[in-house]
């Protein structure tokens, strides 16, 4: 995967973990809904979302396929919580869109198995840093809606 990046920008180039400062957008008003951190490992596959690691969502995995301008990128992370009735249920977080490593930026969707349907569009960022106010966005069932 690494061999994608070497003709990236210096922004991208040459880096183990990929950074992007990223909002979360409603596709139907156009709100920013959230702000995140992303992190996509270079060395060993894992996929990072700041946010939802804060509410206790463990790193997931990503895949990447070459194209023109960048790659093409899937990703996902999985989580059990509980339901209306407390019983543990799985809960899945989907990103699939496109990182264009010509000008360092992603552009993704992301559902949420809660039926949540979201845009994501982030720059890459190393310094990302969550806002204080991050627990704002409530519980993972309730994110977006």
């Amino acid at each position: 995967m690494l061999a994608l990046f070497l003709n990236a920008t210096p922004a991208v180039a040459q880096q183990e973990v990929l950074t992007f400062g990223a909002d979360y957008i409603d596709q139907e008003t156009d709100a920013i809904v959230a702000s995140d951190c992303l992190r996509i490992s270079l060395t060993d596959g894992l996929f990072r979302s700041d946010l939802f690691a804060a509410q206790g969502v463990p790193d997931g995995l990503w895949n990447a396929a070459g194209v023109a301008e960048g790659f093409v990128l899937s990703a996902f992370m999985n989580i059990i919580v509980a339901d209306e009735t407390g019983q543990p249920v799985p809960f899945t977080i989907s990103y699939g869109g496109l990182i264009d490593t010509t000008v360092s930026t992603l552009e993704t969707a992301v559902v949420l198995s809660s039926g949540v349907r979201l845009a994501l569009i982030g720059t890459v960022n190393p310094q990302c840093v969550l806002p204080a106010d991050v627990r704002q966005y409530g519980s993972l069932q309730e994110f977006g809606k």
